[in-house]
Protein backbone atom coordinates (compact mmCIF):
# COMPACT_ATOMS: atom_id res chain seq x y z
CA UNK A 1 0.00 0.00 0.00
CA UNK A 2 1.17 3.80 -0.75
CA UNK A 3 2.18 5.40 2.42
CA UNK A 4 3.26 9.36 3.54
CA UNK A 5 5.97 9.72 6.08
CA UNK A 6 5.74 13.09 7.93
CA UNK A 7 9.13 14.48 8.74
CA UNK A 8 9.70 16.12 11.93
CA UNK A 9 12.78 18.09 11.91
CA UNK A 10 13.06 19.18 15.74
CA UNK A 11 11.17 18.64 19.22
CA UNK A 12 9.90 21.72 20.49
CA UNK A 13 8.25 23.96 18.04
CA UNK A 14 9.29 27.18 18.29
CA UNK A 15 6.06 28.52 16.92
CA UNK A 16 4.13 27.88 19.53
CA UNK A 17 0.70 27.77 18.19
CA UNK A 18 -1.62 27.66 20.94
CA UNK A 19 -3.91 25.40 19.92
CA UNK A 20 -0.86 22.59 19.16
CA UNK A 21 0.27 20.32 22.54
CA UNK A 22 4.14 21.33 22.26
CA UNK A 23 3.90 20.60 26.07
CA UNK A 24 2.81 16.95 25.36
CA UNK A 25 5.15 16.04 22.86
CA UNK A 26 8.42 17.72 24.41
CA UNK A 27 7.52 15.61 27.99
CA UNK A 28 7.09 12.24 25.47
CA UNK A 29 10.27 13.20 24.07
CA UNK A 30 12.39 13.74 26.45
CA UNK A 31 11.76 10.66 28.12
CA UNK A 32 13.46 8.75 25.56
CA UNK A 33 16.41 10.86 26.19
CA UNK A 34 17.07 11.18 22.21
CA UNK A 35 18.84 14.33 20.31
CA UNK A 36 15.67 16.96 20.02
CA UNK A 37 17.58 17.93 16.43
CA UNK A 38 17.57 16.27 13.00
CA UNK A 39 20.57 16.81 10.91
CA UNK A 40 21.16 16.43 6.95
CA UNK A 41 23.47 13.32 8.07
CA UNK A 42 20.24 11.61 10.05
CA UNK A 43 17.67 12.54 7.11
CA UNK A 44 19.53 10.65 4.92
CA UNK A 45 19.99 7.74 6.87
CA UNK A 46 16.48 7.98 7.67
CA UNK A 47 15.97 8.19 3.39
CA UNK A 48 18.07 5.09 3.37
CA UNK A 49 15.09 2.75 4.66
CA UNK A 50 12.27 4.30 3.22
CA UNK A 51 11.43 3.42 -1.02
CA UNK A 52 10.13 6.61 -2.72
CA UNK A 53 8.52 4.39 -4.98
CA UNK A 54 5.39 3.50 -2.64
CA UNK A 55 6.45 6.55 -0.01
CA UNK A 56 5.81 10.59 -0.03
CA UNK A 57 7.46 12.87 2.09
CA UNK A 58 5.40 14.90 4.38
CA UNK A 59 7.73 18.00 5.75
CA UNK A 60 5.32 18.88 8.70
CA UNK A 61 5.00 16.40 11.90
CA UNK A 62 4.87 17.89 15.13
CA UNK A 63 6.97 21.27 14.26
CA UNK A 64 7.81 23.67 11.82
CA UNK A 65 10.14 22.32 9.54
CA UNK A 66 12.35 25.27 8.27
CA UNK A 67 12.98 26.47 11.95
CA UNK A 68 15.42 23.30 11.31
CA UNK A 69 19.05 24.43 9.92
CA UNK A 70 19.39 21.72 7.16
CA UNK A 71 15.56 21.85 6.22
CA UNK A 72 16.57 23.15 2.73
CA UNK A 73 19.82 20.79 2.40
CA UNK A 74 17.12 17.73 3.23
CA UNK A 75 14.39 18.89 1.01
CA UNK A 76 16.96 19.13 -1.85
CA UNK A 77 18.37 15.54 -1.08
CA UNK A 78 14.80 14.30 -1.17
CA UNK A 79 13.98 15.71 -4.52
CA UNK A 80 17.22 14.58 -6.18
CA UNK A 81 16.56 10.94 -4.47
CA UNK A 82 13.26 10.80 -6.41
CA UNK A 83 10.72 11.37 -3.74
CA UNK A 84 7.22 13.57 -3.94
CA UNK A 85 7.37 15.84 -1.56
CA UNK A 86 4.53 17.82 0.66
CA UNK A 87 5.23 20.89 2.53
CA UNK A 88 3.12 21.97 5.52
CA UNK A 89 4.12 25.40 6.54
CA UNK A 90 3.73 28.68 8.70
CA UNK A 91 6.28 29.92 6.58
CA UNK A 92 8.57 30.87 9.93
CA UNK A 93 11.96 29.88 9.29
CA UNK A 94 12.28 30.76 5.34
CA UNK A 95 13.66 33.31 4.01
CA UNK A 96 13.73 34.64 0.49
CA UNK A 97 17.23 33.34 0.22
CA UNK A 98 16.49 30.05 1.29
CA UNK A 99 13.44 29.77 -1.25
CA UNK A 100 16.07 30.68 -4.27
CA UNK A 101 18.23 28.08 -3.18
CA UNK A 102 15.53 25.57 -3.74
CA UNK A 103 14.97 27.47 -7.21
CA UNK A 104 19.12 27.15 -8.16
CA UNK A 105 18.58 23.40 -7.36
CA UNK A 106 15.27 23.13 -9.45
CA UNK A 107 13.16 21.51 -6.25
CA UNK A 108 9.39 20.87 -6.98
CA UNK A 109 6.85 20.11 -4.74
CA UNK A 110 3.45 17.86 -4.84
CA UNK A 111 1.45 19.85 -2.72
CA UNK A 112 2.31 22.89 -0.29
CA UNK A 113 0.07 24.03 2.18
CA UNK A 114 0.75 27.81 3.59
CA UNK A 115 -0.66 27.95 7.02
CA UNK A 116 -1.18 31.20 8.67
CA UNK A 117 -2.37 31.24 12.16
CA UNK A 118 -2.28 34.01 15.08
CA UNK A 119 0.81 32.28 17.60
CA UNK A 120 0.81 32.58 21.09
CA UNK A 121 4.10 34.45 21.38
CA UNK A 122 4.67 35.29 17.64
CA UNK A 123 2.74 37.70 15.70
CA UNK A 124 2.67 37.06 12.23
CA UNK A 125 2.69 39.92 10.03
CA UNK A 126 0.37 39.00 7.10
CA UNK A 127 1.69 41.58 4.68
CA UNK A 128 5.13 39.59 4.61
CA UNK A 129 3.30 36.34 4.97
CA UNK A 130 1.64 36.58 1.98
CA UNK A 131 4.45 38.48 0.51
CA UNK A 132 6.63 35.41 1.27
CA UNK A 133 3.88 33.18 -0.49
CA UNK A 134 3.78 34.76 -3.53
CA UNK A 135 7.49 34.79 -3.85
CA UNK A 136 7.80 31.01 -3.34
CA UNK A 137 5.16 29.70 -5.83
CA UNK A 138 6.66 32.74 -8.29
CA UNK A 139 9.87 30.62 -7.77
CA UNK A 140 8.97 27.02 -6.92
CA UNK A 141 7.30 24.09 -9.18
CA UNK A 142 4.26 23.12 -7.17
CA UNK A 143 1.07 21.18 -8.26
CA UNK A 144 -0.98 22.37 -5.63
CA UNK A 145 -1.00 25.34 -3.07
CA UNK A 146 -3.32 26.69 -0.80
CA UNK A 147 -3.71 29.02 2.17
CA UNK A 148 -4.68 27.83 4.94
CA UNK A 149 -5.94 31.18 7.66
CA UNK A 150 -8.63 29.58 9.61
CA UNK A 151 -8.40 26.15 10.99
CA UNK A 152 -10.90 24.93 13.70
CA UNK A 153 -9.38 22.91 17.02
CA UNK A 154 -9.58 19.40 17.55
CA UNK A 155 -8.26 17.65 20.49
CA UNK A 156 -5.28 15.81 19.23
CA UNK A 157 -6.27 12.70 20.34
CA UNK A 158 -7.21 13.83 24.00
CA UNK A 159 -3.36 16.09 23.77
CA UNK A 160 -5.27 19.33 24.18
CA UNK A 161 -8.61 18.19 25.62
CA UNK A 162 -10.55 15.25 26.15
CA UNK A 163 -13.02 13.96 24.44
CA UNK A 164 -15.68 11.27 24.70
CA UNK A 165 -13.95 7.75 24.33
CA UNK A 166 -14.89 5.99 21.30
CA UNK A 167 -15.58 2.72 21.86
CA UNK A 168 -16.68 -0.84 19.79
CA UNK A 169 -15.11 -1.05 16.27
CA UNK A 170 -14.05 2.07 14.84
CA UNK A 171 -11.68 3.24 12.06
CA UNK A 172 -9.81 6.09 10.70
CA UNK A 173 -11.19 8.56 8.21
CA UNK A 174 -7.78 9.96 7.33
CA UNK A 175 -6.34 6.51 6.98
CA UNK A 176 -3.33 7.48 9.23
CA UNK A 177 -2.17 3.95 9.86
CA UNK A 178 -0.53 4.63 6.36
CA UNK A 179 0.53 8.38 7.47
CA UNK A 180 3.34 8.05 9.99
CA UNK A 181 5.66 10.56 11.99
CA UNK A 182 9.59 9.91 12.05
CA UNK A 183 11.04 11.86 14.88
CA UNK A 184 15.00 13.27 14.83
CA UNK A 185 16.28 9.81 16.79
CA UNK A 186 14.73 7.63 13.59
CA UNK A 187 11.61 6.71 15.68
CA UNK A 188 8.33 6.11 13.56
CA UNK A 189 4.95 7.21 15.48
CA UNK A 190 1.48 6.47 14.45
CA UNK A 191 0.48 9.69 12.81
CA UNK A 192 0.45 13.56 13.84
CA UNK A 193 -2.68 13.31 16.24
CA UNK A 194 0.13 10.85 18.11
CA UNK A 195 1.70 14.13 20.62
CA UNK A 196 1.95 12.06 23.48
CA UNK A 197 3.84 9.18 21.69
CA UNK A 198 1.91 6.09 23.25
CA UNK A 199 2.05 3.97 19.61
CA UNK A 200 5.79 3.49 17.93
CA UNK A 201 6.35 1.31 14.63
CA UNK A 202 9.84 1.35 14.59
CA UNK A 203 12.72 3.11 14.18
CA UNK A 204 13.91 4.21 10.93
CA UNK A 205 17.47 4.18 11.61
CA UNK A 206 17.28 0.14 11.51
CA UNK A 207 14.53 -0.74 10.21
CA UNK A 208 13.02 -0.10 6.45
CA UNK A 209 9.96 1.59 6.47
CA UNK A 210 8.10 -1.44 4.54
CA UNK A 211 10.06 -3.78 6.89
CA UNK A 212 7.63 -6.53 8.47
CA UNK A 213 8.62 -5.29 11.72
CA UNK A 214 6.52 -2.44 11.20
CA UNK A 215 3.89 -3.86 9.28
CA UNK A 216 3.24 -6.20 12.09
CA UNK A 217 2.54 -2.82 14.41
CA UNK A 218 0.26 -1.28 11.71
CA UNK A 219 -1.74 -4.23 12.36
CA UNK A 220 -1.78 -4.11 15.93
CA UNK A 221 -3.15 -1.28 15.39
CA UNK A 222 -6.20 -2.17 13.00
CA UNK A 223 -6.64 -4.94 15.67
CA UNK A 224 -6.68 -2.79 18.29
CA UNK A 225 -8.67 -0.53 16.68
CA UNK A 226 -11.82 -3.62 16.48
CA UNK A 227 -11.70 -3.73 19.83
CA UNK A 228 -14.35 -2.64 21.97
CA UNK A 229 -12.53 -1.15 24.96
CA UNK A 230 -8.71 -1.34 23.69
CA UNK A 231 -6.16 1.25 24.94
CA UNK A 232 -5.68 2.96 22.24
CA UNK A 233 -4.84 6.92 21.42
CA UNK A 234 -7.45 6.54 17.94
CA UNK A 235 -10.58 6.19 20.80
CA UNK A 236 -10.15 9.91 21.84
CA UNK A 237 -9.22 11.49 18.10
CA UNK A 238 -11.89 12.96 15.83
CA UNK A 239 -11.01 11.65 13.04
CA UNK A 240 -11.82 7.92 14.00
CA UNK A 241 -15.21 6.69 13.58
CA UNK A 242 -17.35 3.41 13.70
CA UNK A 243 -16.75 1.35 10.96
CA UNK A 244 -20.02 0.89 10.09
CA UNK A 245 -20.69 4.51 9.69
CA UNK A 246 -19.71 6.68 6.02
CA UNK A 247 -19.83 9.70 8.58
CA UNK A 248 -17.18 13.00 7.42
CA UNK A 249 -14.65 14.38 9.81
CA UNK A 250 -16.43 16.66 12.26
CA UNK A 251 -13.71 19.38 13.72
CA UNK A 252 -14.80 21.20 16.06
CA UNK A 253 -14.06 24.45 17.78
CA UNK A 254 -13.44 24.22 22.04
CA UNK A 255 -13.77 27.85 22.73
CA UNK A 256 -13.45 27.10 26.76
CA UNK A 257 -9.66 25.52 25.52
CA UNK A 258 -8.94 28.64 23.14
CA UNK A 259 -9.80 31.46 25.97
CA UNK A 260 -7.65 29.46 29.04
CA UNK A 261 -4.56 31.07 28.72
CA UNK A 262 -3.71 30.39 31.37
CA UNK A 263 -3.25 26.66 29.87
CA UNK A 264 -1.77 28.39 26.81
CA UNK A 265 1.01 29.76 28.93
CA UNK A 266 1.89 26.72 30.50
CA UNK A 267 2.29 24.90 27.44
CA UNK A 268 4.88 27.34 26.11
CA UNK A 269 7.05 27.58 29.88
CA UNK A 270 7.53 23.90 29.20
CA UNK A 271 8.91 24.58 25.31
CA UNK A 272 10.65 27.26 26.37
CA UNK A 273 12.57 25.16 29.24
CA UNK A 274 13.55 22.95 26.46
CA UNK A 275 16.92 22.26 26.82
CA UNK A 276 18.34 22.69 23.45
CA UNK A 277 21.20 19.86 23.08
CA UNK A 278 24.77 19.91 21.16
CA UNK A 279 23.65 19.94 18.07
CA UNK A 280 22.04 23.15 17.46
CA UNK A 281 19.15 24.37 14.89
Amino acid sequence: MKKNLEVTTYIGCKVLCKYCPQDKIVRAYDNLKAKTNMTLSDFKKILSNVDKNDTKLIFAGFSECFVNRYAIDMLIYAYQQGFKIDIFTTMVGLTKSKILKLKKAEVGFYAVAFHFFKSSDIVFKKDKFYDMVEFFRNNIKVKVSKIVEVRNVVSRAGALFKIKKKTGNIVCLCNSVYQNVVLPNGDVFLCCNDFELKHKLGNLFEDHYSSDKIEQERKKILELMKLKDSEIACRLCETSDKSDTKDQIKFGINKDFLNNSKKVQKRIEVVNKLKIKKENI
